[in-house]
């Protein structure tokens, strides 16, 4: 707006040689195309001359006739620093007309700078913000003269209305939870004072909690499993350790109480088979040692008494 060529085109166009008008509309033309280029949010911008009635585009004609609905439209915006966007014909524009008394009412802009924003672009931005298919996002103007969405959904103006209703200079976020169409909606919004304009995000509270509810499911399924897994491993050791060598202490109690004639099968090569090997060779020759000492005390004690009659036969 502070642009030395503009306001030389603008103001003093009358009295401008040919060769100073056509080198301040191509250095124009210039910054205008560098500007397009420095946002993908931006498809083109205009500079509206009403004195000399044409227009400087950034497109590829650069010098055209003032197109007057749209300059109409585009002069009509009240603040530039509150709410500078203007919605005409399905197109979304910030304008900045010159000068302030021009803003007010009272004189016609000595010129207007128009910058078309890109739909489609603004749409994939509020698009990104949605999660799951039923959400969405959408800017919304403060008059309510338009909006727009990310993927095509509306919200109904009742959600609207909803989470933008406690919307105050002094609070300008707030949040709502509404029954739209049977379906409760978790609504967020959060106005921005100085563009004038509110981003609404909104999702079914079905969705929100939907993926709490999967999680819960596998949390249960995942603690039944580990519950079993952990039945199936107690048991597991229970039949590989623990019976094994249940078997062996009631054993050694059977062969403390006398019983020599045990063996101990076990049909694994493991370390019990061992264990069960060595306990069946130790009661086998337990055994065998208790027949020897029995067997020799029985020896003694049949010489001893064979040594008795002897000496008790001659008094008889």
């Amino acid at each position: 707006m502070n642009d030395r060529n503009l306001r030389l085109l603008s103001i003093a166009d009358p009295v401008i040689s040919d060769i100073e008008r056509h080198e301040a509309i191509v250095t124009i033309h210039a910054e205008l195309d560098r500007l397009v280029h420095t946002s993908p949010y931006i498809l083109e911008a205009e500079i509206y001359l009403p004195a000399s009635e044409r227009k400087i585009s950034s497109s590829s004609t650069i010098f055209e006739q003032l197109p007057k609905p749209e300059y109409d439209a585009l002069k009509a915006v009240k603040n530039r620093f509150d709410n500078p966007f203007i919605y005409w014909h399905g197109r979304l524009f910030i304008s900045f007309p010159y000068s302030s008394m021009a803003i007010m009412g009272d004189q016609e802009p000595v010129f207007v700078i128009g910058v078309e924003l890109n739909l489609e672009q603004l749409r994939d931005a509020l698009a990104g913000f949605a999660i799951g298919g039923s959400g969405g996002s959408m800017l919304i103007d403060q008059d309510g003269r338009w909006r727009i969405a990310g993927n095509g959904h509306l919200l109904p103006q009742a959600g609207i209305d909803a989470a933008t209703a406690g919307l105050t200079a002094d609070a300008p976020a707030a949040t709502a939870e509404k029954w739209i169409e049977g379906r409760k909606y978790w609504i967020a919004a959060e106005r921005s004072k100085t563009m004038g304009v509110t981003l609404l995000s909104y999702m079914p509270e079905s969705d929100i909690l939907g993926s709490l509810v999967q999680y819960r499911i596998w949390y249960w399924v995942l603690a039944v499993l580990s519950v079993l897994m952990i039945a199936l491993f107690a048991y597991w050791i229970f039949l590989q350790i623990h019976q094994p060598m249940r078997r062996l202490m009631r054993a050694f109690q059977k062969v403390e109480n006398g019983n020599w004639k045990l063996a101990l099968v076990h049909r694994r090569q493991d370390e019990f088979g061992h264990l069960y090997s060595q306990f069946n060779s130790m009661v086998a020759k337990i055994d065998e040692l208790v027949h020897e000492v029995y067997e020799q005390q029985y020896r003694a004690n049949l010489s001893e008494l064979r040594q008795l009659q002897s000496q008790i036969n001659p008094h008889f």
